[in-house]
């Protein structure tokens, strides 16, 4: 399904933000997200 029909029929506008977050805040989550439903990808640090 296209997210951007999705959130106009739902009357968002999809270039709108909806909420202000950190970037360690976004960085976290992903983070979060990566381990929960992707636990065998690998990640590898920058130096």
């Amino acid at each position: 399904m296209n997210p951007t029909k999705l959130l106009k029929n739902l009357g968002i506008k999809p270039d709108e933000p909806i909420l202000q977050i950190t970037a360690e805040e976004a960085l976290e989550n992903l983070l979060e997200a990566i381990k929960e439903y992707c636990p065998h990808l690998k990640l590898e640090k920058n130096k």
